[in-house]
């Protein structure tokens, strides 16, 4: 019986692997990495969330909502993870899951406070607040650039949206646009 060399490293190195790969674009590697950190005992609530955003990315959606559940499983506080599981949930039209999921990351004072209302005002077709939310957030996060751009995303797609659909009666119309608009924060694709 072979062994894989996987096998040999810890979850540090691993994890780190994983995080060099995805800086080189390498998703087969990065994906090898991650899948072998969360199939062992030892899995951390990191290395589900790094296996969550992988598959958030090649727009494997259902597994990348599964690991961002996993990773809260493990640490309930790990704010970046259910901000991201939001963002998944909404994404996939369950606003009313989303709604709950972000209410707790809302309960902290920080910039993924204000990213959450923003995704909240979002499920409530209010999007002037909800610009306003995610910009003041992106203003104030400095420690996750990536983010920002994900943010970004959905800042731009939403201005693009003609000014009466941006009414409450005209967002009801909408909502294919705004799936678009929340899938658009992890593919990079433009609305």
């Amino acid at each position: 019986m072979t062994t894989s060399p996987l096998a040999m490293l810890d979850q540090a190195e691993l994890l780190q692997l994983a995080i060099t790969s995805g800086r080189r674009n390498d998703a087969a590697s990065t994906l090898s990495y991650l899948k072998e950190a969360v199939s062992r005992p030892d899995a951390s609530a990191k290395a589900h969330f790094l296996l969550g955003a992988e598959y958030a990315e090649i727009s494997l959606y259902e597994r990348a909502i599964s690991h961002m559940e996993m990773a809260l499983q493990l640490d309930p506080g790990f704010n970046i993870a259910r901000l991201q599981l939001g963002l998944l949930v909404l994404s996939c039209g369950d606003g009313a899951r989303a709604e709950s999921i972000l209410q707790v990351t809302c309960e902290s004072e920080n910039p993924l406070t204000l990213f959450a209302k923003g995704l909240v005002h979002l499920i409530h077709d209010q999007f002037h607040p909800a610009l306003d939310c995610i910009e003041q957030g992106m203003a104030q996060n400095h420690e996750n650039p990536a983010l920002n751009k994900n943010m970004q995303r959905i800042v731009d797609a939403i201005r693009k949206l003609p000014e009466e659909v941006r009414t409450p009666a005209g967002a009801k119309d909408e909502q294919s646009a705004l799936r678009h608009i929340l899938l658009s924060a992890y593919t990079g694709t433009s609305h």
